[in-house]
């Protein structure tokens, strides 16, 4: 820890800061008092959650002190009492390190009653010595930039919404968002436009600033309903020559995808960033109620050790007393350990970085690090590389005939019946699935799953549901509950045309199918047959909702397909319209829904609230043959539990049992309920005998074992190491097939993932 002193008044005081320079921001948070002041603050370490620093900070203290930004390891304040009195609104600001306590003072900033700033941003550190630092301040839906360069005697106002009628692709935008530095240049998302567009900020002579469009397309981003729970975090972070946007969508507070584009300056052009392993990102998003301007802070760093740290993105959310860990390489989602001992109330919280005093190699940093912090960096394991499976090798002649059955459509081509039932015992049961769903010949020839003798590691996928994942465009990979990730099938999904596949997402899996939300369109798709059917024209809500559902698989005529979003709910029958929902309750804004797909049960679809209250989607006939959906909350049940943090429905052996995950304690971290439904009350399940529970929020089905041992067991969308995570009601603990999980730290969850029973039909 290090001891800076400082002359406050007269009087020498010990101010308490975390020692520096660190490779990576620390999260400071600023902690309230009860009369809204910002009593102290709190410096946490992602490298080592046990080590805390509070401190109190007079520049960072009381009422009369706002925190505006904090980049280049300086912060914006604005002292209110100053600001408060002087007339004409003007504020007063200045910068302040809080490394070396030296403060810059600035213009006093003059703001007109309904101009509001939004965003701040440093061209360069303001100790830079190779430039000089210019501050830009971006109003809210206006187009006014206010800016000011160190020595500056006054700040300059430019409001920009002339010169943006200049360009016809500019003339309709009302706002920046989003500024960026990167590249020698100021960006900025401008708002507006028939489609975002990412404009150049310069200086002007003339015109103080100039807009310029770059003639860049952004890359098609996520949709948010806030209204209905859904809330997107998006940033920009400019590195070296390339620029980098990252999209979060939340479901109420619950993290449901991630999306990393790059933009290459040197070969202007977007792409979806799949792997980079020598930078990690920092985000954080703080109350919009809080004593601060923005509504976040983000910083990215170079890895100092690219295989356990490098390609993540920590965010810091409001109220959570830990940090998410994104890893863009395989989609996964993990959680920091738990900050100890953090202020109940606590308005901000924002990701510091000291400013360095001189640059240094990384293998020297790195090594400072783990002498620091006692190698206590590794947040995760560092994992093996999985092996894909292979078919058995086979005759040449019949690898020939291996491809053509594979590759070829046959409407007349046969083969003769030795030479099928070859090549059957010679595939894993993916490809003979495959095989047996080319035609009907194949399908009377092949000899059935139980005569053949597998030899492969999936010899019991024809009865055995399987976990699905998908993080690289097109590919998705299938994982068996019991041997994990060392033994895993990957297939393609089909091409579609004018398809944009980063939009790609699992909505839900049933009898085999998976439905896709694309874009532009929704598609079932049967990987075990590689049979894809379209859903109806004009149902394109499901690329905007996680919480949808089908009653019965594609091929039939009963195949009903719902979609919920918020309080709303759409019924597609395959091939037919959308049609809406009416509601049937008293105060529907109290059943907010997370991203959880609905179950199937006695013809109707049910669902879970977020407080744990059951609801139910009924399909009505009406008169002259009309069809209605009528959307209702029961008011029994009630809820069995009230502190959890998950929550599933599942139909298992003719019952609805719903699935909690508990907080707070090591064991019975899980609990489960079987409906009475004459009595509508939850009754508690102490033994699933011989079934097994397969939740995610995309589908949650149950089975009977097959394989001994598996039974009595709840699989979850979760990895530890290269093993799935299950909870046992027999040691109510959560385990893996190798070991016992004793460190959730180290859990990650699938983003985009799903259970799916193998079907060939």
């Amino acid at each position: 820890m290090t001891r800076v002193h400082m002359e406050e008044e007269g009087r020498a005081e010990q101010i308490c800061l975390p020692p520096q320079p660190s490779p990576y921001p620390w999260l400071l948070y600023f902690n309230d008092s009860e009369e809204g002041e910002n009593k102290n603050q709190t410096f946490r370490s992602i490298l080592d959650p046990t080590r805390t620093y509070s401190t109190s900070i007079p520049e960072l203290m009381g009422a009369a002190v706002k925190v505006w930004t904090i980049q280049h390891g300086w912060c914006l304040l604005e002292n209110l009492v100053i600001s408060y009195s002087i007339t004409d609104h003007h504020r007063n600001l200045f910068l302040w390190s809080p490394s070396n306590f030296k403060k810059i003072e600035l213009p006093h900033l003059k703001l007109s009653n309904n101009i509001t700033i939004g965003y701040c941003i440093f061209s360069s550190s303001p100790t830079a010595t190779d430039q000089v630092c210019s501050i830009f301040l971006f109003a809210i839906n206006t187009t006014i930039i206010f800016y000011c360069q160190l020595g500056d005697e006054q700040w300059t106002e430019v409001d920009c919404h002339d010169d943006l009628l200049v360009d016809p692709a500019l003339k309709n935008g009302t706002s920046f968002t989003n500024p960026v530095h990167c590249n020698g240049s100021l960006y900025a998302t401008l708002w507006g436009t028939t489609n975002t567009v990412l404009v150049e900020i310069q200086k002007h002579e003339l015109r103080c600033l100039q807009i310029k469009s770059t003639g860049v397309s952004l890359p098609k981003c996520l949709t948010s309903f806030p209204e209905y729970g859904l809330h997107q975090i998006t940033h920009w972070f400019g590195s070296n020559h390339q620029l980098f946007r990252i999209i979060i969508l939340l479901n109420l507070d619950k993290v449901i995808r991630v999306v990393v584009h790059k933009y290459d300056f040197s070969l202007r052009m977007w792409e979806k960033v799949e792997s980079i392993k020598d930078k990690v990102f920092f985000i954080s998003v703080s109350d919009p109620k809080s004593n601060y301007v923005g509504s976040s802070s983000h910083f990215v760093c170079q890895a100092i050790n690219s295989e356990t740290e490098g390609g993540r993105i920590y965010f810091a959310l409001k109220d959570n007393n830990f940090v998410y860990i994104y890893n863009i390489e395989d989609n996964s989602l993990m959680i920091s350990p738990n900050f100890s001992n953090l202020p109940k109330s606590r308005s901000c919280w924002l990701w510091y970085m000291p400013e360095p005093t001189c640059v240094r190699s990384t293998d020297i940093l790195k090594k400072e690090v783990i002498s620091e912090y006692g190698g206590a960096i590794h947040l995760r394991e560092t994992e093996d590389r999985a092996t894909h499976f292979d078919s058995s090798t086979l005759p040449l002649d019949l690898v020939e005939a291996i491809v053509k059955c594979l590759n070829v459509h046959f409407d007349s081509y046969t083969l003769p019946l030795d030479v099928v039932k070859a090549i059957a015992k010679g595939l894993n049961v993916f490809d003979y699935l495959h095989l047996r769903a080319i035609n009907r010949h194949f399908r009377r020839e092949a000899p059935p799953l139980v005569e053949i003798e597998w030899r492969s590691r999936f010899d019991d996928l024809s009865t055995i549901p399987l976990f699905v994942l998908s993080y690289k465009d097109n590919v998705f990979t299938f994982v068996h509950p019991k041997q994990g990730l060392k033994y895993k099938y990957t297939i393609n999904f089909p091409p579609q045309p004018q398809v944009n596949t980063d939009d790609e997402i699992i909505c839900y899996s049933k009898d085999g199918w998976l439905l896709l939300a694309l874009r532009h369109s929704s598609f079932f798709f049967n990987p075990f047959t590689k049979q894809v059917i379209p859903l109806a024209h004009g149902s394109n809500a499901t690329v905007f909702t996680h919480c949808v559902g089908f009653s019965h698989p594609p091929t039939s005529s009963k195949c009903a397909t719902v979609e919920c979003m918020g309080i709303l709910s759409f019924l597609t029958f395959l091939g037919g319209e959308r049609i809406p929902s009416i509601y049937e309750g008293d105060d529907f804004d109290k059943f907010p829904l997370y991203d959880r797909s609905p179950v199937f049960f006695n013809g109707s679809f049910y669902y879970l609230s977020v407080e744990g209250k059951l609801g139910v989607i009924q399909v009505r006939q009406h008169a002259g043959n009309g069809i209605g959906l009528i959307w209702k909350e029961l008011e029994e049940p009630q809820a069995p539990l009230t502190n959890y943090f998950n929550s599933f429905l599942v139909e298992c052996d003719g019952n609805l049992l719903s699935v909690f995950e508990v907080e707070g304690q090591f064991q019975n971290w899980v609990h489960v309920f079987k409906l009475n439904e004459p009595t509508m009350t939850w009754i508690k399940v102490e033994s699933l005998e011989n079934h097994m529970l397969f939740v995610c929020s995309s589908a949650s089905f149950s089975t009977a074992a097959t394989i001994p041992g598996m039974e009595n067991k709840i699989y979850f969308p979760r990895l530890y190491g290269q093993n799935i995570v299950f909870y046992s009601l027999e040691t109510n603990n959560y385990h893996t097939f190798e070991n016992e999980v004793l460190n959730f730290n180290h859990v990650r969850e699938q983003l985009n993932s799903s259970w799916i029973q193998p079907r060939c039909h």
